[in-house]
């Protein structure tokens, strides 16, 4: 049956059928290479922002929530920040631990940045 999966119990090396689960319950991270390459080459956005700071290192695509964070990620839901922006320790420094914290310390809305780069990658396609 699409959709579904046996869920499956192991007990001393041998599976025991449990019943079937629904996958549709579940939040499949969706996958986008081409528009990872997009974002990544993009200049970081606190270099572009309204407080601008000095950038480190070469662009990394942040996703948006945090892939360290459980659940649902999505590969079209990111923005360029630089290496020291995206996981260096400016962020202790300016005491952000958030989104909403480093909305306001840099004056940038993700969420409006991910919508601007989503657009502008549908409109002009991916880079090879």
């Amino acid at each position: 049956m699409e959709g579904q999966a046996e869920r499956v119990e192991r007990v001393s090396g041998a599976a025991r059928v449990l019943g079937r689960v629904d996958l549709s319950k579940f939040k499949i991270p969706r996958r986008d290479p081409a528009f990872l390459m997009f974002v990544r080459a993009q200049t970081c956005l606190v270099a572009r922002g309204p407080v601008r700071a000095v950038c480190d290192g070469p662009v990394q695509a942040h996703h948006e929530p945090p892939k360290s964070h459980a659940g649902d990620w999505d590969d079209r839901k990111t923005v360029p920040l630089c290496m020291a922006h995206h996981q260096g320790g400016f962020g202790r420094h300016y005491g952000i631990g958030s989104k909403e914290g480093f909305e306001l310390v840099f004056q940038i809305s993700l969420d409006e940045e991910i919508a601007r780069l989503n657009e502008e990658f549908d409109r002009e396609g991916p880079l090879f």
